[in-house]
């Protein structure tokens, strides 16, 4: 059991709202939605992202979620009275996060409002020819944090006594199981996709395409 649930931080409404902004926007997709859909997906976005700025793969995926529903109402030529409503999931994802902002610039003086702690942590910023200079760039270094990552998504991060509080064989499990778990679904999505229903197909491409973010 993942541990972030039993603790106080920015994880927990972070999945929640990527999960709730995912959802209202495949029922817009499926023009299955109402001018409420549209503000309520725009509003869990940008909690989204408020909750943990590490949500940004969240924007990616939402944006190419739009432009697939934008090509899908230009083959609909009825469908035109739709194209307005997307105005409202834009200033609905944009307005919260514009104020906060706007705060952290005029109380802060800094648009992200980490300016103190990056200073504090001694953090400086990585020139642009060096960006590539990175372990996960590597088969080693990227297999060590795919490793971890499966490890620490199930079971968590937490310690007690000094000791992370994992299992060796669970972990192993974690990674095995992850790893067969995704490689069944993308077949299952590209091999076999004439035989799933194209709302779940959408949804698994959209999860798969997440993942990789």
């Amino acid at each position: 059991p993942q541990d972030v649930f039993y603790s106080l931080n920015s994880d927990v409404l972070s999945s929640l709202f990527a999960l709730l902004t995912i959802l209202f926007l495949s029922k817009i997709y499926f023009l299955e939605a109402s001018i409420s859909h549209y503000l309520l997906a725009g509003l869990f976005l940008s909690f989204a992202f408020l909750s943990k700025i590490a949500n940004i793969p969240l924007v990616v995926t939402c944006a190419l979620i739009l432009l697939l529903y934008l090509k899908k109402l230009l083959s609909l030529r009825e469908q035109t009275q739709n194209y307005y409503k997307i105005f409202y999931f834009v200033i609905a994802s944009l307005l919260p996060v514009s104020l906060w902002i706007f705060y952290n610039w005029t109380v802060l003086g800094d648009l992200m409002g980490t300016s103190d702690k990056i200073h504090e942590l001694g953090w400086t910023i990585k020139p642009s020819s060096e960006i590539l200079n990175h372990p996960i760039f590597t088969w080693k270094g990227l297999s060590y944090f795919l490793s971890n990552v499966f490890k620490t998504f199930w079971r968590g991060e937490l310690m007690w006594g000094m000791r992370r509080l994992a299992s060796s064989n669970s972990d192993s499990f974690y990674v095995i199981s992850s790893s067969l778990f995704i490689l069944v679904s993308v077949f299952h999505s590209f091999v076999l996709r004439k035989e799933i229903d194209v709302k779940i197909r959408f949804i698994k491409l959209l999860s798969i395409i997440y993942i990789i973010l």
